[in-house]
C-alpha cells in the first residue's frame, strides 16, 4: 500500500511539473492570430513601399524621368540592362510577399467576422496591386498563389484572366462597401480614413484606368472598353476631390522633364531651376550630381510626399482621352482635360510660391485642342507625363498610345531587349524562372515581348 501510495505521489508530481513547464514555455505576449485592424495599415504601407522602391524608380529610369548617375546601382537601367536576379526579384518580393498576401489575409478575415468595409476596402487593395503586377510583367500567378507552403510552384494566369479578376474585385468592393459592416475602418485606415464614398470613387477610377488598358482588345472582353471608361468616370472623383495616396518619401532624381517643361510656361519651371541648368556644363540640360546633391523641391523630396496610387487628375485625363476616342468634337473633351491639369497643379500648389489661384488659372485656361485627334492625343499625354510625374501607370500609357515620343536610349540593345526600343515590360525573376521553370511563360527575360493588352 505504501508502494502504491508513492507511486500516486510521484506521477501527481511529474503532472504538475509537466503542466507547469508548459505554461513557461508558452509567452502570454505572442499574438496568435492578429485581427483586420492591425493588418490593414502594413498592408496599405506595403503597397506604397512595393510602388516606391524599385519599381518606381525603374520604371522613371526608363521613360526618361529620371536619369541615373554614371557610378549608382541604377545606372544600368538607363541602356535597359535590367539584372533579374537583383532588383526584379525585390520587386515580386514586394508585391507578392509584403503586399498581397497580406491583402488576401484581410479579406477572408474581414468576410468571416461581416465586416465589410474591410472587405471592399482590401478588394480595392488587392485589384490595384494586381493590376500593377500584371502590367509590369504580364501572365503572373494569382489564382492558385498566395498559399504560401501550399503552393510553392503556383502556375501563371493569362493577363486577359488576371483583368477579369480585377474588374471583379473593384465591383465586388463597392458592393461591399454598400452593405452594413461589423466593424468601423475609420481608426485603421490610414489612407482615406474609412470614408466608404473615396474608397468607391477610387474603385470607379480604377475600373476606368483599366478599362482604358484594354481599349484594343474590345472583341475578346466582351464589353465596350470606351464605354465602360466612360461610366466608370462619371462615378469617380470630381477633380477637386481627394487623391487616394501615401505620405511616403521619395528617391530625388538628378534629372527632371526638363525639355518638356521649358516648353509650356515657368509655371514648370522656375526661375532657380532655369538659372541651374543654364549655367552647369553638362550636355543639353542635364545635371550630373550625386543623388541628392541638388534640392528637387519638396513635392518630390519632401519626408512627407506621397506614394499615388490613384488620383483626381489621373481619371480626369482617362476621361478626356475616351472622350478623345468616342468623338473628336466633345467638347467636354477640353473641360476634362482642363479641370485634370487644374487638379495636378493644386495638388503641387502648396509646394511652390508661383502657383498661386491666378497663376494656375491663367495656365490652364491656355490648354486649347485643335479637334486633331493625334494631336490632341499628344498634347492630353503629354500634359499627363508632366502631371503624373514618377508614377508608374505612366509606363502603361506609354506603351498604349506611344506619347510622349521619347527617343531610346542608343546603347539599349541587348539579348534581353533585342531591338534596343525602350523596355516593354520587366523580365520575369531569376528565382521564378530556377524554382517555378516548369510554369514561367516562355517570354523570360524579353523586355520586348508586350503584354497582352499591349499586342499589336
Amino acid at each position: 500500500m505504501k508502494h502504491f501510495i508513492k507511486l500516486i505521489t510521484i506521477i501527481t508530481l511529474l503532472i504538475t511539473f509537466s503542466c507547469n513547464l508548459q505554461e513557461v514555455n508558452e509567452n502570454p505576449n505572442a499574438v496568435i492570430e492578429a485581427p483586420v485592424t492591425v493588418l490593414l495599415p502594413p498592408a496599405q504601407a506595403s503597397m506604397a513601399n512595393a510602388l516606391m522602391n524599385e519599381n518606381s524608380a525603374t520604371v522613371g529610369i526608363f521613360l526618361q524621368y529620371f536619369e541615373p548617375n554614371n557610378n549608382t546601382q541604377y545606372s544600368p537601367y538607363a541602356e535597359y540592362f535590367v539584372d533579374n536576379s537583383f532588383y526584379v526579384e525585390d520587386i515580386w518580393y514586394d508585391y507578392y510577399v509584403n503586399a498581397l498576401v497580406q491583402i488576401k489575409d484581410i479579406i477572408e478575415k474581414s468576410e468571416s467576422a461581416g465586416a465589410y468595409h474591410y472587405t471592399g476596402i482590401a478588394q480595392i487593395m488587392m485589384a490595384w496591386t494586381l493590376g500593377t503586377v500584371t502590367d509590369n510583367w504580364g501572365d503572373v500567378p494569382y489564382s492558385t498563389a498566395l498559399q504560401g507552403s501550399l503552393a510553392l510552384t503556383p502556375t501563371y494566369d493569362a493577363q486577359s484572366d488576371i483583368y477579369e479578376d480585377i474588374f471583379e474585385l473593384l465591383n465586388d468592393g463597392i458592393a461591399n462597401l454598400d452593405k452594413e459592416s461589423t466593424m468601423d475602418a475609420s481608426d485603421y485606415d490610414i489612407l482615406y480614413g474609412g470614408n466608404v464614398t473615396l474608397w468607391k470613387k477610387a474603385a470607379y477610377g480604377l475600373i476606368a484606368r483599366y478599362s482604358l488598358h484594354v481599349v484594343n482588345k474590345s472583341a475578346e472582353v466582351g464589353f465596350d472598353p470606351l464605354q465602360q471608361t466612360l461610366n466608370a468616370v462619371q462615378n469617380s472623383y470630381d477633380y477637386t476631390d481627394m487623391p487616394l495616396a501615401y505620405e511616403y518619401g521619395y528617391d530625388e532624381a538628378d534629372k527632371s522633364p526638363y525639355n518638356i517643361g521649358k516648353n509650356n510656361t515657368d509655371l514648370v519651371i522656375n526661375d532657380y531651376f532655369k538659372t541651374l541648368v543654364a549655367s552647369h556644363p553638362s550636355k543639353d540640360g542635364i545635371t550630373k550630381t550625386q543623388l541628392g546633391s541638388a534640392d528637387t523641391g519638396p513635392y518630390l523630396s519632401d519626408l512627407n510626399a506621397k506614394a499615388y496610387f490613384v488620383t483626381p487628375w489621373e481619371v480626369k485625363f482617362i476621361e478626356a482621352e475616351a472622350r478623345l476616342r468616342t468623338n473628336t468634337t466633345d467638347p467636354l473633351i477640353q473641360t476634362a482635360l482642363r479641370e485634370a491639369v487644374e487638379a495636378f497643379l493644386t495638388e503641387v500648389a502648396p509646394f511652390d510660391d508661383q502657383l498661386t489661384t491666378d497663376s494656375i488659372s491663367s495656365y490652364v485656361s491656355h490648354i486649347t485642342l485643335t479637334g486633331n485627334y493625334e494631336a490632341d492625343l499628344e498634347t492630353i499625354m503629354m500634359q499627363k507625363y508632366i502631371s503624373m510625374f514618377g508614377q508608374v501607370e505612366q509606363w502603361s500609357d506609354f506603351r498604349r498610345t506611344g506619347y510622349p515620343a521619347l527617343i531610346p536610349n542608343p546603347n539599349g540593345t541587348s539579348a534581353q531587349n533585342p531591338n534596343g526600343e525602350i523596355p516593354r515590360r520587366y523580365p520575369y525573376p531569376q528565382n521564378e524562372m530556377e524554382l517555378n521553370g516548369g510554369n514561367v511563360p516562355s517570354t523570360g527575360v524579353n523586355m520586348q515581348a508586350r503584354v497582352w493588352w499591349d499586342e499589336e
